[in-house]
């Protein structure tokens, strides 16, 4: 849906983000989930090279943190829309990846 319609996803984005108290809590969320892939990063590199899937999901979770920030800091539609774009190829990369390197 992301890039069939990125300006109707842009639009209801900045509609679910409309005030600033949910912008920050959405971007408080967004940092932790950076964090939290940072943290998986460091584990799959320094402890379990041997979990595909561990890596992955730092790779995902870092995605989806700096969406989210990137998300919060916008409040234009059109800004949105080229982020849901570029966001989507992102993600839509990172389904291939997850099905060459897991699910295959």
């Amino acid at each position: 849906m992301r890039l069939l319609a990125p300006g109707r996803v842009a639009v209801l984005t900045l509609d679910r983000l409309g005030d600033d108290r949910r912008r920050s809590r959405y971007k408080l969320i967004g940092l932790i989930s950076v964090g939290g892939s940072v943290v998986a990063a460091l584990l799959y590199f320094f402890l379990w090279k041997r979990e595909a899937w561990l890596g992955l999901a730092a790779v995902v979770g870092l995605l989806s943190g700096f969406e989210m920030v990137a998300n919060a800091a916008t409040q234009q539609v059109s800004s949105l829309k080229s982020q849901n774009i570029i966001f989507g190829i992102f993600y839509a990369a990172s389904a291939v990846a997850t099905w060459f390197v897991l699910l295959r």
